[in-house]
C-alpha cells in the first residue's frame, strides 16, 4: 500500500501546505518559520550526507512537508556536491522499498512518476525449462526513454507488438531512474533565503561551542565576569555574526587563552573558532574559498 511515510513525493507540498497551515503560505515561509521543521531538515541533510544513507519518513511529523522542504534548502545553499550525495543516499533508500512492492503498487507508482507502465495480455516463454510469464509492459519508445543508463536496457526484455515486457524487478530499476532525474531537476539553484544555522550546517561548518566559551556562558549566568572574560566573550560573538556596537576583533589564540587561565580542555585546535568552522563534518563544500580565509585569519591570530 502506498503512503507519504513511504513515499512522500506522492503528495503535492501545495496541497500539505493548504492542510497544514491554510492558504497563501510558501514552501520557503515554513522552512524559515517552524524551528521544529528547520531541525528536522537539518538532522536529515547532515546524517544523509554523513553516513551516506538515508532514513526512510516513517516517525517523521509530516513527511512530505520534510520531503520538500529539505529539497528546497538544499537547492537554496546551491552545492552540487553536498545536493548529489543526499539524493544517491534519498533514492538507493526509496528503490529499496519499490522492490519490495507489488505489481500493483508499483504501477501505481509507475503513473505518479511519469512512466506509461501497464498490463497487456499475457505472454510466457521457457527459461532453462523454467516457464517464465509476463504482463506488465510499457510501449516501445517510452521504455527505450525510460530505461536509458540502467540494468533494464531491452535486450533483457521481451518486445512484441510495439510493446516491451518486463518483471516487477526491472520496473522498479526504471522508476528508480526516474524520480533520480525528478529530485535531480527539483535541485536546480533557487533564489530563496535559508536560516543561516542551517546553511552552515550542510556546507560544513559547525554550530558547536567551544568548551572554553560555554563555561564563560555558563558563568555569566550565575556571575559576574571579569573584565577579560567579559572581552574574549564579546570577541566571540563578534566573530560568530553577533555585531556589538559595529565592532570587529578576533578571539584569541589557544595559546592566548591557557596563559590567561582561560582554556578548560584539550581541543587539538589553534584557535577556538576553528572548532566552529572544522568540526566532524565529512563534507567539504565546493564553493569553499571565503571559510578557508575565515580559517587562516583564525589561525594566524
Amino acid at each position: 500500500m502506498l503512503d507519504e511515510y513511504k513515499y512522500p513525493f506522492i503528495k503535492s507540498p501545495d496541497a500539505e501546505l493548504r492542510r497544514t497551515y491554510g492558504s497563501s503560505v510558501r514552501l520557503s515561509d515554513v522552512l524559515a518559520s517552524d524551528s521544529e521543521l528547520l531541525e528536522q531538515v537539518k538532522r536529515r541533510i547532515k546524517e544523509t550526507v554523513e553516513h551516506g544513507k538515508a532514513k526512510p519518513y516513517l516517525n517523521v511529523r509530516n513527511p512530505v512537508l520534510m520531503f520538500y522542504t529539505t529539497l528546497l534548502a538544499l537547492a537554496a545553499i546551491k552545492d552540487d556536491e553536498i545536493a548529489s550525495k543526499y539524493v544517491n543516499a534519498e533514492v538507493e533508500m526509496f528503490s529499496r522499498l519499490m522492490e519490495k512492492e507489488n505489481e500493483e503498487d508499483l504501477l501505481e507508482l509507475s503513473h505518479i512518476l511519469g512512466f506509461n507502465a501497464k498490463r497487456c495480455e499475457k505472454i510466457s516463454y521457457l527459461n532453462d525449462k523454467v516457464t517464465i510469464s509476463l504482463e506488465l509492459c510499457s510501449d516501445f519508445v517510452t521504455y527505450i526513454r525510460a530505461s536509458k543508463g540502467t540494468e533494464a536496457k531491452l535486450s533483457k526484455q521481451i518486445l512484441t507488438h510495439g510493446n516491451v515486457y518486463f518483471n516487477k524487478h526491472y520496473l522498479s530499476v526504471i522508476l528508480k531512474r526516474i524520480l533520480k532525474t525528478k529530485l535531480q531537476e527539483t535541485l536546480r539553484p533557487l533564489k530563496v533565503s535559508v536560516p543561516k544555522t542551517l546553511e552552515d550546517m550542510v556546507r560544513g561548518r559547525s554550530t558547536n561551542t567551544p568548551p572554553c566559551i560555554k563555561k564563560l556562558r555558563e558563568k555569566k549566568e550565575k556571575e559576574s565576569l571579569t573584565e577579560e572574560e567579559t572581552r574574549v566573550l564579546k570577541a566571540y560573538m563578534i566573530d560568530m555574526g553577533e555585531e556589538i556596537n559595529g565592532s570587529k576583533v578576533i578571539v584569541y589564540s589557544c595559546e592566548k587563552m591557557k596563559e590567561k587561565g582561560l582554556c578548560v580542555a584539550d581541543c587539538g585546535v589553534k584557535n577556538p573558532l576553528q572548532l566552529v568552522f572544522r568540526s566532524g563534518h565529512s563534507v567539504e563544500p565546493l564553493n569553499h574559498g571565503d571559510d578557508r580565509k575565515k580559517v587562516k585569519d583564525v589561525e594566524d591570530h
